[in-house]
């Protein structure tokens, strides 16, 4: 084994935020590289006050949290709201007085995988109440994600104001896409057009992963993979994807970076 470069990640429990936090602090006591979640800490399918122990906690300890491509949510956006509903608002209009659409439903109509879920945590407040706080989204890809911060904006800005009064919707001091920016990074393997849009993403949110042993991997070609993907990128922004974000995000000491061969996320 290689403990330099294979980082272990600790898998939080889907059993409240109780466990969340108890797994989260054990997980930082034993010295792992950070935490795998695959649902919200509450372990409901929607953000909820309950939850921001298990975010502070995180901040906190300074652990990395890691999603393995998004959350499992219902798909029903007028559910009861319960565990299957993916947001929980402030106001629950009745009768004539709902509206004949979603505002979750809108802001994410445009979204893919782990972007519903950072959407989520948006709306939700979660990054206006921790600002530090950092998610990586593996295996998402990322050719998609500028025409989905576009539209989430202005899916927000046509859709803001009734959400604030059928809803009860905090309006959002930044635009959306500002946020996402700020708090998700993004794993993507084969994706040269994702290569292209780099700059509409995030050059330093971005993380290039192998994925073996599955099928999405390019192993044992990947080094050349990598080189006709990124036949165009300057040195320093290549460094980035590949090595230096996957090194910022988990605190990663330089020594470990001998060649440029990265780190993908732990299963």
């Amino acid at each position: 084994m290689a403990p330099d470069r294979l980082l272990g990640l600790g898998v939080i429990p889907e059993t409240g935020v109780e466990d969340a936090v108890a797994e989260l602090e054990h997980c930082a006591k034993v010295g792992l590289a950070g935490v795998s979640i695959s649902g919200f800490p509450s372990a409901h399918a929607y953000p909820s006050a309950e939850d921001d122990r298990f975010w502070a906690a995180a901040v906190d300890l300074n652990v990395p949290v890691c999603v393995h491509i998004s959350f499992t949510i219902g798909q029903n956006p007028w559910a009861p709201a319960s565990k299957e509903r993916p947001m929980k608002y402030p106001l629950e209009p009745q009768g004539d007085a709902r509206p004949n659409a979603d505002f979750f439903s809108r802001c994410t109509i445009y979204a893919r995988a782990g972007a519903v879920n950072a959407v989520q945590m948006l709306l939700g407040g979660v990054f206006d109440r921790f600002p530090k706080l950092r998610v990586f989204f593996a295996e998402n890809q990322i050719g998609w994600i500028p025409n989905f911060l576009e539209q989430l904006d202005n899916n927000y800005r046509v859709n803001c104001y009734w959400a604030e009064q059928y809803f009860g919707v905090k309006r959002l001091a930044r635009r959306p896409s500002e946020y996402i920016k700020d708090h998700c990074y993004w794993g993507f393997m084969y994706n040269p057009i994702g290569v292209q849009l780099r700059h509409h993403v995030g050059v330093d949110h971005v993380m290039w992963e192998a994925d073996f042993p599955h099928c999405e991997t390019d192993w044992p070609n990947s080094r050349r993979i990598i080189d006709e993907m990124m036949v165009d990128v300057p040195d320093d922004e290549r460094r980035q994807m590949l090595a230096g974000n996957a090194m910022e995000f988990f605190h990663l000491p330089a020594a470990v970076e001998q060649t440029p061969r990265p780190t993908s996320m732990a299963r």
